[in-house]
Formats: C-alpha cells, structure tokens, sequence
C-alpha cells in the first residue's frame, strides 16, 4: 500500500477506535477487544455473532426474459393472456447473513415477483400473477484487500407461494373494465352466477447468483449481486360457481406464468 496512504488509513481506524472501545483487526475479520474489555473476548457473541452476522436492507430490481409469445390459443401463457410485464419491479426487502468463515456465507432473504396479464383479443389485462416467499442461499467466498472484499458465487433456493390478484371487473364477470364502471364499479355485485378465478401454483426454484461484498468500514457492509432464476408455475382458469345448486369451481383451461428473469440486488447492511 502507498507508505502516504498507510498513515491516514491508521488515523482513522485509531479515531473509530476510541469511540467503539475497541480496534478493528483486518486480518481477523472483526473487532479486538482493548484491555479494559479483554474479559469479554470469549463469549458467545465475540466467538459467534461478531464480525460474522449481518443484517440490512436491498434493493432488487427485477426483469421478466421471457415475457411474450405468440397472440394465439396454441402457444400463449392461458386463455387469451399472450404478454406479462413487470409490475412495482422495484423492491425494498429484508436480508440477514452470516459469514460462517472467510469461504463461506450463508444468507436468508425475501422474493417478491409480480407481472401484470395482457389479453390479445381485446388489449385488457385480467389482473397479476404473484410469487413471493423466503429465499435461502450458499456462496462460497474469497477475502482480498486484508478481508475488505468478499466476491462470492453460489446458489440458493426460493420458497414461492403463488397467487393471482384478479382485477375487480374481471374477477366479477363483467365484459370489459367500462362496462363496470358504467354501473358505478361495485366491489361485489356479480354479473351473472359466477365469479371468473385463475389459480397459480407454489414453486421451489433453484437459481445461481454472483456478487461482491465490501466492507468500507468494520460495521458496514456493500453489496452488489446477480441472480437468475427459472420460475414457471402452472395456473388455471374457470369459473367459481355460486347458489344453491351451483357451488363450486369449474375448471375451464390450463397452463403456465413464465415469471423467470434476472435480479440485480445492491444492500446495505449493519454488521454486528
């Protein structure tokens, strides 16, 4: 390192010294106790939690790859439905990791996918298809720069419960989005004896991620990742049936939400 630089760096880490009652060691990864606090230096939380636990906040940002097919009943997604397109693709989500050695991190997050329906035959959309639920992931790590980054490659699996939250009009029966609101949009006055529903299974996809991780400072730590992932529940469509003699759900056609696409996640997180 420039012999200019080494002074300034040892300033700094002394003045975050004196207010955290203690110094960062880089070859250690974490914080070594002064001598007024040397008898806490083999607890639990030195041994296990610090340095090593991590919790914060990141910002994904998502992108169907697979969003489009043909506009006709052969080769579209179900029914009529032949587009999706991102819906609110950028979120705010939870994220704990723990550094269990300098070759391996284990984390536990949050995935939320969303995509809006297109109709062709008639440009209207019927409501989103929803995949949401924890993601676990594995990645086998490397320190450079005395234990400052930490580029990682791994895996991880994502627990998803599906779901589709059907536009109101549609989900009632009415024929088009006006026609509802020509007599007022009510939330729950059926147009015949029916309600229309698509239902969207659960999937457990696996996907492969990439990042680094820096630590600017002995608390806090960056990262940037990618992840691409294959999600492709089945769905279904048909009509719920309601009356004395009509109870029930009718199926009337089957197939699929292609929501896999790419992930870029940049957090921010408290390193305890």
């Amino acid at each position: 390192m420039n012999k200019h630089i080494v002074p300034i760096l040892s300033a700094s880490c002394i003045s975050f010294a004196a207010v955290a009652q203690g110094t960062w060691t880089p070859a250690e990864g974490r914080y070594q106790a002064t001598a007024n606090y040397a008898e806490k230096g083999s607890g639990f939380y030195e041994n296990w939690i610090e340095g090593k636990l991590s919790l914060g906040l990141t910002v994904s940002t998502y992108s169907l790859t697979d969003g489009k097919r043909p506009a006709n009943r052969q080769d579209d997604f179900l029914g009529n439905i032949n587009e999706l397109k991102e819906s609110h693709p950028n979120r705010l989500l939870p994220t704990l990791e723990y550094q269990a050695c300098d070759y391996l991190c284990v984390g536990l997050s949050y995935m939320h996918v969303e995509a809006s329906t297109l109709n062709f035959n008639n440009g209207e959309g019927d409501g989103n298809a929803v995949m949401k639920g924890p993601v676990f992931t594995a990645e086998a790590t490397y320190p450079f720069w005395e234990k400052r980054l930490y580029p990682h490659v791994g895996v991880g699996v994502a627990f998803l419960a599906g779901d589709f939250e059907e536009d109101t009009w549609w989900h009632l029966g009415y024929s088009s989005p006006d026609s509802w609101a020509s007599l007022g949009s009510p939330k729950k006055e059926l147009r015949g004896n029916h309600y229309r529903y698509i239902d969207v299974d659960d999937e457990t996809p696996v996907f492969f991620t990439i990042g680094l991780s820096c630590r600017p400072h002995p608390r806090v730590k960056l990262d940037i990742s990618y992840r691409r992932i294959s999600i492709d529940p089945d769905c279904e469509f048909g009509y719920n049936y309601v009356g004395p003699k009509l109870n029930g759900k009718d199926k009337h056609s089957d197939g699929d939400f292609d929501l896999s696409g790419e992930f870029w996640l940049f957090s921010a997180s408290y390193v305890f």
